[in-house]
C-alpha cells in the first residue's frame, strides 16, 4: 500500500502517506578510511584470503591452458572466476552446479543441433536458450549454466556451419571439469575460511540486537517513551541477525565434517534464537495494541529479571564466566496482580454479575497473555546461557 502511494502521482493519495520513521537512519554509511584498507590487506581479513585463493586458482588454470592447448582454454578461467567464492560451501555448491548444468546443456545442445535442420528453428532455440540463461543466473544457477552451454554450442554452429561441433561440445566441458576440479582444490587448501571462524561474530550479534529488541518493547510496559524510528530500527537489526546466523549455520552444513565443530550446540542456539526473536515480536505487537492500557511498574522487576539473563548470556559467551542460577520462580508484582484478577472474576462469577465479568475476563486475557510472553522470553535467554555454558 504504501509503496503504490509513494509511486502514484495523485496528491490527493500521496498526502496520506506520512513517514513514521527517518529512513536515513536504514540504511548503512561508511566512511573512506585509509585504515579500513589497511586491515583488509591482511590474512585476517576474509576478503584478502579470498583475493589470494581466486588469484592462484586463476594462474594455476592459466598455466594449464598454456601447457596443454586446448580450443577454447580461457573457458578454464572463466569457470574458476564463477565458482571461486568467499565461502567454501557456496563455492562446493557453485561447483556442482557448474558442471551438472554444463553436462545437461551439452546434452540439450548436442540433441538439438542432431535433430533439428531449419536454422531459423535453431536460431530460435538459440536467443530462447539465451533469454533462458540470463533470465535464472541469480535464480537458479544449474539451469542458467545448462542453458547457456546450449547458447553457446548453437552461435558456434552458426560461425561454423560446415564444421564438426564435437569439439566444441568436448572444449566445453573438458575445460568446464579442469577449471573445476582447480576451484575444488585451491577453495580447501588454499587459506580457506569456515563457517565456524565466522560463527563467534554473528551469536555476539544475535545476542546484542535480541536484548536491545526486547529493551524497547519491554519499555513500552514500564512507561517508557517508545521512539518508533528506535523501535523499528531495533526490530530490523534482530531479525538481519537472526538471518545472518540462520544462513551461517546453513552453509556450515555443506562443510566436511571435521569442519563443523560444535554443530549441535550452534544448531540449538540458532533454534532458541528463532523461538526467543519470535516472542519478543509477539510481545511487540501487545506492546503497540494494550500497552498504554495495562502500562505499570509492575512490569518492572520482570524486565529487570530478563535484561540480568540477557547480560549473563552475553557475559557467558565472551567473558566465558560461569552464569549464576536464576530463580524464576521468585515472587514478582505483575503475578500477583493475575492472582487477584483471577479470584475477582472467580467471586464475580459466582455472584452472576455478567457485565463487570466481560471487563476482568478481558482484562484477565490481555495480561495472562502478555506475562506469558514475558516468561516464554525469559525460559527462552536460560536455555540460550545454559547452551553458551556448554
Amino acid at each position: 500500500k504504501r509503496l503504490r502511494n509513494i509511486a502514484t502521482y495523485d496528491k490527493h493519495i500521496s498526502k496520506q502517506y506520512k513517514r513514521e520513521v527517518d529512513l536515513e537512519q536504514f540504511i548503512s554509511h561508511q566512511d573512506i578510511d585509509p585504515k579500513i584498507l589497511a586491515d583488509t590487506l591482511s590474512l585476517k581479513s576474509s576478503y584478502f584470503r579470498h583475493a589470494v585463493r581466486l588469484t592462484v586458482a586463476l594462474l594455476a588454470g592459466y598455466i594449464v591452458s598454456l601447457l596443454y592447448p586446448l580450443g577454447h582454454g580461457y573457458w578454464i578461467l572463466l569457470t574458476i572466476a564463477t565458482i571461486i567464492k568467499p565461502a567454501f560451501s557456496i563455492s562446493r555448491k557453485r561447483n556442482i552446479e557448474r558442471i551438472a548444468g554444463t553436462v545437461i546443456g551439452g546434452v540439450i545442445g548436442f540433441l538439438s543441433l542432431y535433430f533439428i535442420r531449419d536454422n531459423a528453428v535453431l536460431f530460435a532455440v538459440m536467443v530462447v536458450a539465451m533469454v533462458i540463461s540470463y533470465s535464472f543466473l541469480k535464480l537458479q544457477y544449474t539451469v542458467s549454466v545448462a542453458f547457456i552451454t546450449v547458447y553457446v554450442l548453437v552461435s558456434f554452429y552458426f560461425m561454423s556451419p560446415g564444421g564438426d561441433l564435437t569439439h566444441v561440445l568436448k572444449d566445453r566441458v573438458i575445460d568446464t571439469l579442469i577449471g573445476s576440479v582447480i576451484a575444488f582444490v585451491v577453495s580447501f587448501f588454499v587459506l580457506p575460511t569456515w563457517e565456524h571462524e565466522q560463527m563467534g561474530e554473528y551469536v555476539s550479534e544475535a545476542l546484542e540486537a535480541n536484548k536491545k529488541y526486547f529493551d524497547i518493547v519491554a519499555g513500552a510496559f514500564t512507561g517508557a517513551k517508545t521512539d518508533t524510528t528506535a523501535f523499528k530500527l531495533a526490530r530490523k537489526e534482530a531479525f538481519v541477525a537472526l538471518a545472518n546466523i540462520s544462513d551461517n549455520l546453513q552453509r556450515m552444513l555443506s562443510e566436511p565434517k571435521d569442519k563443523r565443530p560444535k554443530l549441535r550446540r550452534y544448531h540449538q542456539f540458532v533454534a532458541t534464537s528463532h523461538m526467543l526473536t519470535s516472542h519478543i515480536a509477539a510481545l511487540s505487537y501487545y506492546a503497540q495494541r494494550n500497552a498504554a492500557q495495562y502500562a505499570s511498574n509492575e512490569f518492572q522487576p520482570l524486565v529487570q529479571q530478563i535484561d540480568f539473563q540477557f547480560t549473563q548470556a552475553i557475559e557467558v559467551f565472551k567473558e566465558h564466566e560461569v552464569a549464576e542460577n536464576i530463580d524464576v520462580s521468585s515472587k514478582l508484582p505483575i503475578n500477583d496482580r493475575i492472582s487477584q484478577l483471577l479470584e475477582t472474576r472467580r467471586r464475580e462469577m459466582e455472584a452472576g454479575h455478567d457485565d463487570e465479568i466481560i471487563s476482568v475476563r478481558r482484562t484477565l486475557s490481555d495480561m495472562k497473555t502478555i506475562t506469558d510472553q514475558f516468561e516464554l522470553i525469559s525460559t527462552m535467554t536460560i536455555d540460550q546461557i545454559r547452551i553458551l555454558q556448554k
